[in-house]
């Protein structure tokens, strides 16, 4: 519930410095229902995965196959943020989504020119530093960032954990990343 919270909270603190600025939240958490959402922000509720392990996700509740549920979710991505056409578009944690469902949707911003700003929030610690190294190498994690977001920002504090030395972000990704020192 950590993500719902921390959106919840940078959209709050979205509204509040741009008042007339609409937020649509896009998530797959069950429990977004469970929060108040004040006025200005809305959400849309993507089907729910299980983490079976480390990058290996499957349906939750539908009884559908894996990859119509992935279809499923990147057809609902898609539609909406380019429908929504944000100018800031704010992706926790995974920049391609989760098995990248994501990656039509950040095509198709690029291949229809629209002009929105992508940034990629991650918290500070995600887990131990060789493993989440691993991960990031091996899901092409630098790479997307590479072709497509203009900022990564960092939830944290750089004089607890520097996130970027621990988990060995390319030249190209540090120079795109800002601490939010919270």
């Amino acid at each position: 519930m950590g993500n719902i919270r921390r959106t919840l909270l940078l959209s709050q603190d979205f509204i509040a410095e741009y008042p007339g600025a609409s937020v649509l939240i896009i998530t797959g958490s069950p429990m977004i229902h469970a929060f108040r959402i004040p006025k200005g922000i809305d959400y849309i509720k993507l089907p729910c995965l299980d983490r079976l392990q480390a990058e290996q996700y499957a349906p939750r509740y539908l009884c559908s196959c894996p990859d119509e549920i992935k279809e499923t979710r990147e057809a609902i991505l898609r539609e909406s943020v380019l429908r929504f056409n944000p100018d800031l578009m704010v992706v926790d944690k995974r920049a391609a989504g989760i098995d990248g469902e994501l990656l039509p949707t950040l095509h198709a911003l690029r291949e229809n020119g629209r002009h929105t700003k992508l940034v990629l929030g991650v918290r500070d610690i995600l887990d131990e530093p060789e493993r989440t190294r691993k991960v990031l190498a091996g899901n092409g994690s630098f790479d997307v960032i590479d072709e497509f977001y203009d900022e990564v920002w960092i939830y944290g504090s750089k004089s607890i954990f520097d996130t970027a030395k621990e988990y060995a972000f390319p030249e190209s990704v540090v120079c795109k990343t800002f601490i939010a020192d919270i």
